[in-house]
């Protein structure tokens, strides 16, 4: 319980602060694999930061073949699985209606 507490306020305190950073190398890779692929939702609002690493990303994959194979291979994966939560998803909503 006041570890609960002491979270609250912790969260209080920085509420104003709407970026976390977490220096998570793995985290980092995959959330660049799904942005480099497609991941658009709010792209238009988010940090310019997130434009510019999808450039680079892009910039580096178009100068090697092996990359580029690699990324096609990585990014039909991604669609695969979006279209399976996709696919959950309405599942779902036609069960519970």
């Amino acid at each position: 319980m006041a570890l609960l507490g002491l979270v609250v306020q912790v969260w209080a305190e920085d509420a104003s602060n709407k970026v976390a950073l977490d220096n998570n190398e793995t985290l980092f890779t995959v959330l660049t694999a799904i942005n480099y692929c497609g991941y658009d939702s709010e792209l238009s609002v988010s940090d310019p930061l997130r434009a510019q690493i999808r450039a680079e990303v892009a910039k580096n994959i178009d100068a090697s073949a092996e990359a580029k194979e690699s990324s096609e291979v990585m990014c039909q994966f991604i669609r695969n699985i979006s279209r399976r939560i996709q696919l959950i998803r309405w599942h779902s909503m036609c069960l519970w209606h």
